[in-house]
């Protein structure tokens, strides 16, 4: 009777066994779809982003290679344009294409092509008149076409289709959550059928050992006819005792994988009881390792910064419910920024008695969006800060210049000096450039003179780009002079550029002081007209660094110096 008890229970054991199997690579399975779904609807989010920032990227070239046909009238302009305006139509069907299972963003899509098409149409326009010999028509067009407002209007769009991918992506981080949380039950439920097997096992083990005594009780009064059955007993307690072996081989494998799975991962798992110090906790964490955290609680490890994620965590155990959120911790080695997941523990009665939580370091994703931010914040104020120094270039080129010809001629030579200047920064990512190099620069057409009839004296310094593209135009305008009336207007003139620094560490104001002086002229001639170089000597470049400048005319040479706040210096 008891036997037959004991083979019941055990049959129902091995049924839930394999139920609770069954359940267990279910939920893998569905955890293994929701990833495959959220990592496609990421990699087409982010395809959306992308095909975004091409459009508008092109759409920028166009424009800007259209403006300085327009002003320069430099063919070499078009090229770029043509470029941009061929790859158009086909960045326009890739966005559409991208968007087309977005219902939300078609509509979107559709008023950006349409404003792009105005945009479009507006560029050929100009540039049509143009050519044709209608260039105040042209520049009118610039001016009045409406063109800012299409840009402007375009840019609220892009932004705002950016923002709803945003909003795309944060709802499928929610996804890889939930097949985070998936997978991690999957593996707790294997390893939980593995110990239940190998305990229904164990006990049939012990079930058969027991039987086994019993029988050797007997053996004493009847051994010759049991000899059979207790060899029997004998092979089935090493086959039961062989499997028990190879389960618990299996159990100790199946924990090995899940402690590889989470130390693969980006997820740090961990649980807490009631007064929220550490039970368990899978891996290292802000440069603690996982020996100083288990015992301890969040405010003893934090001091004093984790207070959003206390209360959290503090919610979760008051409530029951599950909470999720995006913290900032503060470490030894910096800020730190997490997505955590938080749920509470009970027991088996339904009380909670702590809580298990899952959590992914997110910092170098904040990170790279806030570098995306300043980036568009940097580009918008550079380009509005050229477009006025060449607008102010031109105003003065125009009121100084008698033909058309004299005004393209003189403005080229100083949009080419900028432009020197620019690649400049651009070589060293708008970080700064060389004071040196900045002068060589604008002395490039006389470059077989330095170390000869030209000096250039000085220590190593590095500008800020504000101070490297003002000093740049001013020795452009030097050099112009040079050229016409001064040292390189004739066989024997000699420059010399000089720099220093003045200042120490005992409260005197560090400063930077910039020499260009002109010797050997035989006839000193001083133009009878100030021209834009004049201004820009004067005063222009003193006022917009926020110091003093002097030039003179001696009697062999003119002498042009400039003293500026020691704040435009990088080193």
């Amino acid at each position: 009777m008891d036997r037959t008890i004991f083979n019941v229970r055990r049959t129902a054991l091995a049924r839930v066994a394999v139920f609770l199997l069954i359940g267990a690579v279910a939920a893998a399975g569905v955890a293994a779809w929701l990833g495959r779904v959220a990592s496609q609807s990421v990699y087409h989010t982010l395809e959306v982003q992308r095909a975004a920032t091409r459009l508008w990227n092109a759409l920028a070239t166009a424009e800007s290679a259209q403006r300085g046909y327009i002003i320069t009238g430099d063919d070499g302009y078009l090229e770029p344009y043509k470029a941009a305006m061929a790859r158009m139509p086909t960045l326009l069907t890739a966005l559409k294409q991208r968007v087309s299972e977005r219902p939300d963003q078609v509509d979107r899509v559709a008023r950006i092509m349409a404003d792009v098409e105005k945009r479009l149409n507006l560029l050929s326009g100009v540039i049509t008149s143009y050519q044709q010999g209608r260039k105040e028509e042209a520049i009118a067009g610039i001016r009045e076409g409406g063109g800012k407002a299409i840009m402007e209007r375009m840019s609220n769009e892009f932004t705002d289709l950016q923002a709803r991918e945003d909003e795309n992506l944060v709802r499928r981080q929610a996804t890889f959550k939930l097949y985070e949380v998936l997978l991690f039950a999957s593996i707790v439920a294997a390893v939980l059928v593995s110990l239940m097997v190998f305990l229904l096992q164990r006990q049939l083990a012990q079930e058969n050992i027991r039987a086994l005594e019993t029988a050797a009780t007997g053996l004493s009064r009847a051994k010759a006819g049991l000899e059979e059955l207790v060899a029997a007993r004998t092979e089935a307690l090493a086959s039961s005792t062989a499997r028990a072996e190879q389960l618990a081989r299996q159990l100790a494998e199946n924990l090995r994988r899940f402690d590889l799975a989470l130390k693969g991962s980006a997820v740090t798992a961990f649980t807490q009881d009631r007064d929220l110090r550490y039970t368990w906790i899978s891996r290292d964490q802000m440069e603690r390792e996982v020996a100083a955290i288990v015992g301890r609680t969040d405010e003893e490890l934090l001091d004093g910064s984790g207070g959003k994620m206390i209360a959290l965590k503090r919610s979760v155990i008051d409530s029951g419910e599950p909470t999720q959120g995006e913290i900032r911790l503060q470490s030894s080695a910096g800020e730190r920024w997490y997505d955590i997941h938080l749920e509470a523990s009970r027991s088996e009665n339904g009380s909670i008695i702590g809580l298990i939580g899952a959590s992914v370091d997110i910092t170098d994703r904040r990170e790279r969006e806030g570098r995306i931010r300043l980036l568009l914040r940097e580009i918008t104020h550079r380009s509005k800060n050229l477009l006025a120094v060449i607008q102010s270039m031109a105003r003065q080129t125009a009121q100084r210049t008698t033909s058309s010809g004299e005004f393209v001629e003189i403005f080229s030579k100083r949009i080419q000096s900028l432009a020197l200047s620019h690649d400049l920064l651009v070589q060293g990512d708008w970080t700064g450039a060389a004071l040196r190099r900045v002068v060589e620069a604008q002395l490039a057409p006389f470059s077989e003179l330095i170390g000869t009839r030209i000096t250039l004296d000085g220590p190593e310094l590095k500008l800020k780009p504000e101070a490297a593209q003002g000093l740049g135009m001013a020795i452009h305008e030097l050099v112009t002079n040079a050229a016409r009336f001064g040292a390189l207007s004739g066989p024997s003139g000699t420059i010399r550029a000089s720099w220093q620094i003045s200042g120490n560490n005992s409260g005197e104001e560090r400063r930077m002081q910039f020499e260009w002086r002109e010797q050997g002229v035989p006839k000193v001639t001083i133009p009878e007209q100030q021209g834009f170089g004049h201004v820009v000597l004067e005063g222009a470049t003193a006022r917009a660094l926020s110091g003093k400048s002097q030039f003179t005319y001696a009697a062999d040479g003119a002498t042009w110096s400039l003293d500026i706040p020691g704040e435009w210096i990088m080193a």
